[in-house]
C-alpha cells in the first residue's frame, strides 16, 4: 500500500482549489475530487499547522456528495470546449476552411464524452471481472486520446493559425481592419478555449491520480 505524507495530500488539495477557481464553475465540484474523503481531509487539516488552513476548511462545504452534482459538473467539462471547438470549426468552414475541420470538433466531443466516464470506471473498477477492466479501460482511454488529439488540433487551428498568423498576414503583409477585427476575435477565442482545455485536462484526463492518495497510508513528515 502506498504511503504519502500529510503535506503531499494537502498539496494535491491545494492545486485542486486553484484549479476549481480557474475554472469558475457555477456548477459545485463532487466530493469524490477530494484526494481523501472529506471527513478524513477535514481531520487532516484540523491537526495541520498549514498557514491557510482555515480558509482550506472553509472551503471543503462546496464539495458534495452527489450523483448528480458530479454529472452536472463533467458535464460543463465536455460542453464548453465542445461548444467553442464546433462553432468555430463551422465559422471557418463558411468562409472557405475545409469542412473536415467540423467532424474533427465532433469527434473530439464524443472523445470527451467518453473520457467523461473514467469517474464512473473508478467507482466499479473492483466490481467487475477482469477481463472487463481491461475493454473499459481501453475504451476511455481512447476516448481521452481522441479528444486530446482533435481538441489540440482545433487550438492550433485557432490560436496558432487564425489568431498568431492571421493578426501577421493583416498587419505585416497586407493591411487588413476585418483581418485584424477577426484575428482579435480568434485570440480572445483562443484564451477562452485554452482555459477549457486545460480544465478538461486536470479534472478528467487526470481524474485517477487526483484519487490516488485514497486507499494509501498517509505518515507524517
Amino acid at each position: 500500500m502506498a504511503q504519502y505524507t500529510s503535506e503531499q495530500v494537502i498539496t494535491a488539495y491545494e492545486k485542486l482549489l486553484k484549479e476549481i477557481a480557474e475554472l469558475k464553475s457555477r456548477y459545485r465540484p463532487p466530493e469524490d475530487l477530494l484526494p481523501l474523503p472529506k471527513a478524513e481531509m477535514l481531520a487532516l487539516l484540523e491537526s495541520s499547522t498549514h498557514p491557510k488552513k482555515e480558509q482550506m476548511i472553509s472551503l471543503l462545504s462546496m464539495f458534495e456528495a452527489s450523483g448528480a452534482t458530479r454529472d452536472l459538473f463533467f458535464s460543463h467539462l465536455i460542453v464548453g470546449p465542445a461548444l467553442l471547438a464546433l462553432a468555430y470549426t463551422v465559422a471557418i468552414a463558411v468562409q472557405g476552411a475545409n469542412w473536415r475541420w467540423v467532424p474533427v470538433a465532433l469527434l473530439a466531443a464524443g472523445g470527451g464524452l467518453l473520457a467523461m466516464l473514467v469517474p464512473f470506471w473508478v467507482d466499479i473498477y473492483a466490481k467487475i471481472p477482469k477481463w472487463k477492466r481491461w475493454g473499459l479501460l481501453l475504451l476511455f482511454q481512447l476516448g481521452e486520446a481522441i479528444a486530446v488529439i482533435c481538441w489540440s488540433a482545433v487550438w492550433v487551428r485557432l490560436v496558432i493559425i487564425s489568431s498568431l498568423y492571421g493578426l501577421y498576414q493583416s498587419v505585416w503583409v497586407r493591411l487588413d481592419r476585418f483581418g485584424i477585427f477577426a484575428a482579435l476575435l480568434s485570440l480572445v477565442l483562443g484564451y477562452f478555449f485554452s482555459k477549457q482545455l486545460n480544465a478538461f485536462f486536470f479534472f478528467i484526463t487526470e481524474y485517477t491520480r487526483l484519487r490516488k492518495f485514497r486507499g494509501g497510508t498517509r505518515v507524517q513528515a
